[in-house]
């Protein structure tokens, strides 16, 4: 396949390989990643499975199958949604993310990780660049995206990896003690989930949940709730009242007649 050539309504942008080829819908614009089966042995068997294991995950913090079909040499192909949003990689360039926000981003993302490895899947190549802070429509906060690939990486240390450098912006030591500028319990946690021994590190389930908890106000502290993601504040005009309006016709029936 080249740029510009079709699979389905599909305008190629980019890409190839495993990993599949960028794309746009022809009509609306939507931003998709087709993966085409290999023409060779096994190749209709793994895009299956790939599609099995996008149908297994029907969590909002994923991606989805959005359309599918055959092309004319008769290998299958299928076309996942690209998330709108920021490249988390993208953000953490730009600024450390504070301990609060870092929580909630820990939060989100193990609870995605927690749904995947219920069902038997791991990541194996989770980091920055593959989780999506979103925007639009979008039900979850976050999306996860390059599940399928080969990989080698834990996800827990993988995340612990991408929190510390997010609030910090530098790589972790091979020990951590401490993460600079993280709230003391969330830097326990994130020096747990980089611990040497795999069984030393929590589940993604108990992550979500030990975070949730840091998460939720005290009882005893007035619950002032922010948004993640605020619009610009406007400031609506007063209303148009009867004195208002007659000020306006005479000024201008003034204008008129000095003209």
């Amino acid at each position: 396949m080249l740029i510009g050539d079709h699979i389905g309504a599909y305008r190629v942008t980019g890409g190839g390989g495993e990993r599949g080829y960028t794309a746009a819908h022809r009509h609306t614009g939507q931003r998709v990643q087709v993966f085409v089966a290999r023409a060779e042995v096994g190749g209709a068997l793994d895009l299956f499975q790939r599609a099995r294991m996008y149908e297994a995950l029907p969590h909002p913090g994923f991606p989805r199958i959005v359309d599918r079909g055959v092309l004319v040499d008769h290998r299958s192909w299928l076309a996942i949604d690209v998330p709108k949003g920021l490249p988390l990689f993208d953000l953490v360039a730009r600024r450390p993310l504070p301990s609060s926000e870092a929580a909630q981003l820990v939060h989100d993302v193990a609870d995605v990780l927690a749904f995947a490895h219920e069902r038997g899947i791991q990541h194996r190549n989770l980091s920055l660049r593959s989780i999506v802070i979103t925007t639009g429509t979008r039900a979850f906060p976050v999306a996860v995206v390059d599940f399928g690939f080969p990989g080698t990486t834990d996800d827990i240390t993988a995340l612990g990896t991408i929190a510390y450098r997010a609030i910090t912006q530098m790589f972790p030591a091979a020990v951590v003690e401490d993460v600079p500028g993280a709230a003391p319990e969330l830097a326990e946690l994130i020096a747990r989930m980089l611990a040497k021994e795999p069984a030393d590190r929590p589940t993604a389930a108990m992550i979500r949940d030990v975070v949730a908890q840091l998460l939720a106000p005290s009882v005893e502290e007035p619950v002032v709730t922010t948004a993640r993601w605020t619009q610009p504040r406007w400031t609506p005009a007063p209303p148009i009242t009867s004195d208002l309006r007659a000020t306006v016709s005479g000024e201008i029936a003034d204008k008129t007649e000095k003209l």
